[in-house]
């Protein structure tokens, strides 16, 4: 059964670019920061997408439990689940680019990447404080668009 089966590999999907709600799952993942061997963060059209890298493996039932404690998206949770279920080989997967309603959503690094990793990495608890003082900067965040600069 494929929920027997190891993986190390916690995927995220988080679809809202709201500073204080990416800054919630930022505190849950500091709690496991000594079980992480490596953190990737991308941002998508609608949220976030995090790659998180166990320094050990896990049952896929665990990571699957591990993903939904971390705020992943319901919907990725369920098709997660599903596929686990059904035994597929692939049941945890993120989409790197996909075409929805007309257009083309890729992950990219951005700001937004930088200030979150930043985040997790020094752990910049005063980014918490500053958000919740300066209400503007979440406006900013969320109404930042790397998007021009990257474009050539």
């Amino acid at each position: 059964m494929k929920g027997e089966d190891l993986s190390n590999e916690v995927l995220l999907d988080i679809d809202t670019k709201n500073l204080k709600e990416n800054l919630r799952t930022i505190t849950l993942i500091r709690r496991i920061l000594d079980y992480i061997d490596k953190i990737e963060i991308y941002e998508t059209r609608k949220g976030f997408h995090y790659y998180i890298y166990l320094n050990k493996n896990l049952p896929n039932w665990a990571i699957l439990c591990i993903e939904v404690l971390l705020n992943t998206d319901r919907y990725k949770m369920f098709i997660d689940l599903r596929r686990l279920l059904n035994d597929f080989p692939c049941w945890n997967v993120l989409f790197k680019k996909k075409y929805a309603k007309g257009m083309w959503s890729r992950e990219k690094e951005s700001l937004r990447t930088i200030i979150l990793k930043k985040s997790l990495e020094k752990r910049l608890d005063f980014l918490d404080k500053l958000i919740f003082r300066f209400p503007f900067l979440n406006k900013i965040f969320k109404k930042y668009n790397h998007d021009k600069d990257l474009q050539m």
